[in-house]
């Protein structure tokens, strides 16, 4: 399978109930994953703007 874009994970139930963050307030790592979805990453990509700006900011550092 020849893959054009990045494989994406997308968590359907982000909130602060479900997300680790380490001391300096980075996100370390999210649970309760049962709302996921999967697929090319300019398909899943929208999602994220679905997060206020500053939130988004805060837990996709690595897209900003």
């Amino acid at each position: 399978m020849d893959v054009q874009h990045p494989i994406s994970l997308v968590h359907g139930d982000i909130h602060i109930r479900n997300v680790l963050l380490d001391d300096e307030g980075v996100l370390a790592g999210v649970i309760d994953w049962e709302m996921s979805i999967s697929g090319i990453q300019p398909l899943i990509s929208p999602f994220i703007q679905l997060f206020p700006k500053r939130g988004a900011q805060c837990f996709f550092r690595n897209l900003w």
